[in-house]
Protein backbone atom coordinates (compact mmCIF):
# COMPACT_ATOMS: atom_id res chain seq x y z
CA UNK A 1 0.00 0.00 0.00
CA UNK A 2 0.72 3.38 -0.41
CA UNK A 3 2.68 4.97 2.47
CA UNK A 4 3.39 1.85 4.44
CA UNK A 5 7.17 2.86 4.09
CA UNK A 6 8.81 6.01 6.06
CA UNK A 7 9.46 8.89 4.65
CA UNK A 8 13.52 9.78 4.35
CA UNK A 9 14.23 12.99 6.92
CA UNK A 10 16.66 15.32 6.30
CA UNK A 11 19.45 15.06 8.56
CA UNK A 12 18.67 18.04 11.20
CA UNK A 13 22.44 19.14 10.99
CA UNK A 14 23.67 20.65 7.33
CA UNK A 15 27.40 19.87 6.93
CA UNK A 16 29.98 22.46 8.36
CA UNK A 17 31.29 24.46 5.12
CA UNK A 18 34.35 23.49 3.98
CA UNK A 19 36.87 26.02 4.87
CA UNK A 20 40.71 27.04 3.20
CA UNK A 21 43.89 25.88 4.87
CA UNK A 22 46.03 28.51 6.10
CA UNK A 23 48.91 27.39 3.41
CA UNK A 24 45.77 27.69 0.88
CA UNK A 25 44.77 31.44 2.50
CA UNK A 26 48.63 32.44 2.32
CA UNK A 27 48.89 31.24 -1.63
CA UNK A 28 46.72 32.80 -2.72
CA UNK A 29 46.70 36.15 -1.64
CA UNK A 30 50.69 35.73 -2.45
CA UNK A 31 49.74 35.02 -6.10
CA UNK A 32 47.02 38.12 -6.30
CA UNK A 33 49.60 40.24 -4.24
CA UNK A 34 52.34 39.15 -7.30
CA UNK A 35 49.14 39.26 -10.11
CA UNK A 36 47.46 41.92 -9.57
CA UNK A 37 50.03 45.20 -9.23
CA UNK A 38 52.12 43.42 -12.19
CA UNK A 39 49.18 42.98 -14.27
CA UNK A 40 47.93 46.89 -13.46
CA UNK A 41 51.60 47.94 -14.67
CA UNK A 42 52.14 46.23 -17.57
CA UNK A 43 48.94 46.68 -19.18
CA UNK A 44 49.48 50.53 -18.53
CA UNK A 45 52.92 50.30 -19.85
CA UNK A 46 51.32 48.48 -23.17
CA UNK A 47 48.65 51.06 -23.24
CA UNK A 48 50.69 54.53 -23.47
CA UNK A 49 52.98 52.34 -25.86
CA UNK A 50 49.78 51.49 -28.26
CA UNK A 51 48.27 55.37 -27.68
CA UNK A 52 51.59 56.65 -27.71
CA UNK A 53 52.42 54.59 -31.37
CA UNK A 54 55.91 54.53 -30.04
CA UNK A 55 56.26 51.73 -32.04
CA UNK A 56 55.63 48.60 -29.53
CA UNK A 57 59.24 48.79 -28.05
CA UNK A 58 57.73 49.44 -24.66
CA UNK A 59 55.07 46.64 -25.16
CA UNK A 60 57.57 44.22 -25.40
CA UNK A 61 60.12 45.70 -22.31
CA UNK A 62 56.88 45.84 -19.93
CA UNK A 63 56.35 42.10 -21.24
CA UNK A 64 59.62 41.36 -20.47
CA UNK A 65 59.89 42.88 -16.95
CA UNK A 66 56.29 41.86 -15.80
CA UNK A 67 56.23 38.18 -17.11
CA UNK A 68 58.14 36.34 -15.10
CA UNK A 69 55.87 38.46 -11.80
CA UNK A 70 52.21 37.93 -13.84
CA UNK A 71 52.86 34.10 -14.50
CA UNK A 72 54.42 33.49 -10.64
CA UNK A 73 51.19 35.21 -9.16
CA UNK A 74 49.11 33.18 -11.20
CA UNK A 75 50.58 29.94 -10.51
CA UNK A 76 50.58 30.37 -6.75
CA UNK A 77 47.13 31.98 -7.04
CA UNK A 78 45.68 28.70 -9.15
CA UNK A 79 47.86 26.59 -6.35
CA UNK A 80 46.03 27.71 -3.52
CA UNK A 81 42.87 27.72 -4.73
CA UNK A 82 43.51 24.11 -5.84
CA UNK A 83 44.56 23.12 -2.64
CA UNK A 84 42.24 20.17 -0.96
CA UNK A 85 39.37 22.03 1.49
CA UNK A 86 39.12 20.59 5.03
CA UNK A 87 36.38 20.48 6.98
Amino acid sequence: MCGDEPMSRPSDHPPPPQRRTVGAIVLISLGLLLLVPSGLCTGVMGLIDIIGNHGGDMVILALVYGGLPITLGFVLLVLGLNLPRQQ
